[in-house]
C-alpha cells in the first residue's frame, strides 16, 4: 500500500490516512524504526500532503507524539488497543484465580 499511497489517498471520500507503524514494519519486513520503515513513514505522509488528506499515525508517548506532529502528523493517538485488551486479559486471569 505504500507504493500506492498517492493513489489510495486520492480516491474520492477517503479523508484520513493513517499508519499503524509496527504493521508496517511486518508487512514490509523491515525492522521497526529502521531506516527503511521511517522512509516509508515519510512517504505516506508526503502522499497525503500532495492529496491534502490530513495523515496520521499511532506513538506511544508524548514524545513520540509531538515529534511526528512537528513532522506534519495531524493525529497522533497515544494508545492502540493493546493495552486495552491486555487490561481485560489480566482481570479475567484475576478472576479466574
Amino acid at each position: 500500500a505504500v507504493e500506492r499511497a498517492e493513489e489510495i489517498l486520492g480516491v474520492p471520500g477517503v479523508d484520513l490516512g493513517f499508519i499503524g507503524p509496527l504493521d508496517l514494519a511486518l508487512s514490509l519486513g523491515v525492522p521497526f524504526g529502521s531506516a527503511e520503515h521511517e522512509a516509508a513513514i515519510q512517504r505516506v505522509l508526503q502522499a497525503g500532503r500532495r492529496r491534502g488528506v490530513p495523515v496520521g499515525i499511532y506513538t506511544g508517548t508524548t514524545q513520540e507524539a509531538k515529534r511526528r506532529a512537528a513532522q506534519g502528523f495531524q493525529f497522533t493517538p497515544l494508545v492502540t488497543d493493546l493495552p486495552f485488551l491486555q487490561q481485560g486479559l489480566n482481570a479475567a486471569v484475576q478472576e479466574w484465580r
